[in-house]
């Protein structure tokens, strides 16, 4: 270990070593350079060790924080590190204090300007406005020379439709705050992400993994709700006030569920009072929700003795079975090898790189068996025999519309919603939940069903 630095990390996958020479191996971790990007990368980072590191009882939890304010001072600490123990929580194994968060942010940003000063960079952004278009249009445009995706809604259609039912529908057609599906459209979705974007920097395991995409979707939604809360104060409309309309009158006319309340913030709140209230309002609205569901009505009395906190996980649904999810590793690399534009299946000696998935290439070109090379027909015949790619006439090959529906609807999505689908996609699925491919989330209550 004194001749080499990186012996110890080879050690420390030894158990039996770490115990026997645990003083031994201690100090050596105080002074090896490397220790504080070991120890986040093993506490904090979210990546795939063949085996785990076992760190000594002697290296104790001071000694690791010493570790890691020393590195923090460093002119040589690595960027991705510094951020990700800005972003961490503290531990028992690794101590993080806010002082030492708060000093690693401020390290990192002096790397940063240190590092990119008087160096071209790459913007790109969103613009969001009213304007005169025809009715219940929108009209979008990219300029390249700028990066900026410009989106114009009708103002005649707002203007004409101030009833509370349509200003609601348009964050659903309008703003597609929701996909066909009712699903949020707001996630960063893993298919979503660049190459680069998935494999580069050092992800924490608390990370939410965003990239380009997910912030253009961010702006996009942000601008469209100040562009239309704006517009609606102008037509003298308050969106708090549709909210509770939305609560208090339309649950009770159209469902007959009695009892919602919802209180807004008055109009001249600030911005972080509404933040605040907002908080509080949607846990009401949660509570009263599980209310509705076990009792069919909202008990007021009930509501205000209920002091705990309503987890969304923990939300009952009227609907069983109303999200299903990939289960098995089998069906992941099912849906890699036909919509993954990183897999080798995509390239055939005939169709060279013109296409980026083999779906792709399957939808658009006649392609056969015997296109394909020795090595790639191993994964190919594998899915043959998983029945999403047919062998049709004339030996082409083809997909099953069904099955592939549905695998791609989870790919890009990463859930789908069961009770959407019926015929030849219903009984893909039921034959997916058969084999367990498949697992269920199972809210009902009242109609409990397996999960698979």
């Amino acid at each position: 270990m004194e001749t080499n630095e990186n012996v110890v990390w080879y050690v420390l996958m030894q158990k039996s070593l770490t115990v026997a020479f645990g003083p031994v191996i201690s100090e050596h971790l105080v002074h090896n350079s490397h220790t504080a990007e070991q120890l986040l990368s093993h506490f904090l980072a979210e990546h795939e060790r063949s085996k785990p590191l076992f760190f000594p009882d002697q290296f104790t939890a001071q000694m690791r924080e010493q570790a890691l304010w020393n590195y923090v001072d460093r002119e040589d600490a690595n960027l991705n590190y510094l951020q990700l123990l800005e972003q961490s929580q503290n531990s028992t194994e690794l101590p993080i204090p806010d002082r030492l968060k708060l000093k690693a942010r401020r390290q990192k940003e002096a790397l940063q300007e240190k590092l990119f000063a008087g160096r071209p960079g790459f913007s790109y952004g969103v613009e969001v406005k009213f304007k005169s278009i025809p009715d219940w249009s929108v009209q979008q445009e990219y300029r390249p020379k700028d990066h900026i995706s410009a989106y114009a809604y009708s103002c005649k259609w707002l203007e004409e439709n101030q009833d509370y039912p349509t200003l609601l529908n348009n964050f659903i057609y309008l703003f597609e705050y929701v996909d066909s599906y009712f699903r949020c459209t707001f996630l960063s979705l893993p298919a979503e992400l660049g190459t680069l974007e998935r494999h580069l920097g050092v992800k924490g395991k608390t990370d939410y993994i965003t990239g380009s995409y997910f912030n253009t979707k961010r702006i996009w939604t942000l601008l469209q709700m100040a562009a239309y809360r704006n517009k609606l104060l102008r037509l003298h409309i308050q969106l708090e006030d549709i909210i509770q309309w939305f609560f208090e009158v339309y649950l009770k006319e159209e469902f007959g569920v009695k009892g919602f309340t919802y209180n807004p913030p008055t109009p001249g709140t600030t911005y972080i009072e509404k933040c605040k209230l907002l908080a509080s309002a949607t846990d009401g609205v949660l509570k009263q929700y599980r209310l509705c569901f076990e009792d069919g009505k909202v008990d007021r009395e009930l509501l205000e003795m209920s002091s705990g906190h309503v987890f969304v996980r923990n939300v009952p649904s009227f609907i069983a079975n109303k999200y299903a999810y990939a289960n098995s590793a089998e069906i992941r690399r099912e849906m890699d090898l036909l919509f993954s534009d990183h897999f080798i299946l995509s390239y055939t000696e005939k169709t060279g790189s013109d296409y980026q998935t083999l779906l792709y290439m399957l939808q658009s070109v006649e392609v056969y068996k015997e296109d394909f090379i020795h090595f790639q027909k191993d994964e190919l015949n594998w899915l043959v025999e998983r029945d999403s790619v047919q062998i049709g006439d004339s030996d082409r090959l083809q997909i099953n519309k069904a099955r592939v529906t549905l695998l791609s609807d989870m790919y890009y999505h990463e859930v789908i919603c069961p009770s959407y689908y019926d015929g030849a996609c219903r009984q893909q699925l039921e034959s997916l939940f058969e084999t367990k491919d498949y697992a269920t989330r199972v809210r009902c209550f009242r109609n409990r069903s397996r999960t698979i």
